[in-house]
């Protein structure tokens, strides 16, 4: 019994003892709760903080980069930006020649032991064929003189996503198998999805970048089914 062993003796009486061990519990329980409120005070202060720096940085930085991206690709989605959980995601959708769904989204979140803010860059590809890198973070102190730090951050994922994002639709790609075709009337290489026309011979079907090689074909299809 820790709270007896310097203060009462056995022969203390029962309500001595029992007013001594209580008195003691109550002195802690009170240094516990102001520990507790001042810990949540810090936290609450860092949290503002947080909120503060990570919505300048979504307006300033992360948007805007975001928007150049989207920009380059006509399958992708503008980017969804989520304040509350201070989160953006492009999705990239097929057609316009690009056969491959993905997503790219950049997250901020606090942490409340180094008094940071984490800053992640997530790629996600579907089907996952390739290995590729999906998530990289980095810290940075939760102030707006890190802006720059994380602008480099930044540039540089967005770049490895925009390599991988086109690697992966290359011909000899796995996600490319039976994804294209070659028109059999000028020989251009052409996605399936994006041809201009179709249709069967034969119990074969033919994919064309035009209507025009479409109508070449009809007129002697024959000759491109024996080639």
């Amino acid at each position: 019994m820790p709270y007896l062993s310097n203060a009462l003796t056995p022969t203390d009486g029962l309500r001595e003892r029992l007013e001594y061990l209580v008195h003691h519990a109550e002195e802690e329980r009170t240094v516990r709760v102001l520990q507790q409120k001042q810990q949540m005070s810090q936290i609450q202060q860092f949290h503002d903080l947080f909120r503060l720096v990570a919505e300048g940085w979504f307006s300033s930085i992360i948007l805007p980069k975001l928007d150049m991206l989207t920009e380059m690709f006509p399958n992708s989605v503008a980017p969804s930006h989520i304040p509350m959980i201070q989160s953006a995601t492009i999705t990239f959708e097929q057609g316009n020649g690009y056969v491959i769904r993905a997503k790219f989204s950049i997250n901020l979140r606090e942490n409340f032991e180094t008094n940071s803010i984490v800053a992640t860059c997530e790629t996600e590809i579907f089907p996952m064929l390739i290995e590729y890198e999906r998530i990289a973070t980095a810290e940075f102190p939760c102030t707006e003189e890190a802006a720059n730090t994380l602008a480099t951050f930044l540039d540089e994922h967005i770049v490895r996503f925009t390599d991988v994002y086109l690697t992966v639709h290359k011909t000899n790609s796995p996600y490319m198998k039976d994804k294209h075709a070659i028109d059999p009337v000028c020989g251009m290489d052409i996605f399936i999805a994006d041809a201009a026309a179709t249709t069967m011979y034969k119990k074969t079907r033919y994919y064309f970048c035009s209507t025009e090689c479409l109508q070449t074909f009809e007129q002697d299809a024959e000759r491109y089914y024996q080639q």
